[in-house]
């Protein structure tokens, strides 16, 4: 039996597999960072800066949102941007609004004080300063005798002067005019409201009358 000159025992159906297949090229593109997701990172930590954290806390949460899902993508990177960012705007965001809340609260007090004061004046009643105050019930029943002057009170108008501090910014002082327009007369009472800034409650009490 004569053996064929091309036979390969290595191929013994006669085929050489095809070497080099190529099936385009498979090189994927890198894959990049999340837009939302540093814009989440940047306003976040703008988020830590007083004021700016309320404008900037609501921008980071929702392009954190964003860049959470769409990282996920093969390619798009960067979801702990999107993470970090978020919680900034929490921390950021959230302290903002807790202070802005106390010093709100501080401030209502301090209207209920001036408040009542003037209800006060208009009922021909000031019993209700030993609540606001550290005066006596004699200092109380003497600045009472004073406006009784005038009585009856026909009107009370309430004007804000300029708020000022302590040297050590502790304490911020409130000054009000109260001018009294009574049957009798006109009379000017000066009131100081004193808010205690870092305490924890109100903080706040009236610190000086003055019936002019």
């Amino acid at each position: 039996m004569t053996q064929d000159p091309n036979y390969d025992p290595r191929h013994p159906g006669g085929f050489e597999p095809y070497a080099n297949t190529n099936y385009g090229d498979q090189t994927m593109a890198a894959p990049k960072n999340s837009i939302a997701g540093i814009i989440a990172l940047i306003t976040g930590a703008v988020s830590l800066i007083p004021c700016l954290g309320l404008l900037t806390a609501p921008i980071a949460l929702i392009s954190g949102l964003i860049g959470f899902f769409t990282a996920g993508k093969p390619s798009v990177k960067g979801r702990w941007m999107a993470v970090v960012g978020v919680l900034l705007a929490l921390v950021g965001g959230g302290y903002q609004v807790a202070i802005g809340g106390w010093l709100g609260n501080k401030g209502v007090a301090a209207v209920n004080a001036i408040t009542e004061v003037e209800q006060g004046i208009r009922n021909g009643d000031l019993s209700t300063l030993a609540e606001y105050s550290d005066l006596s019930a004699a200092e109380i029943d003497a600045i009472q005798a004073e406006i009784d002057e005038i009585a009856p009170i026909n009107g009370v108008v309430v004007s804000e002067g300029q708020q000022t501090q302590s040297p050590d910014g502790q304490t911020a002082y409130l000054p009000f005019v109260l001018t009294i327009n009574g049957a009798n007369g006109t009379k000017t009472v000066e009131v100081v409201v004193e808010m205690q800034v870092f305490t924890l409650g109100s903080g706040v009490k009236i610190g000086e009358i003055n019936v002019e």
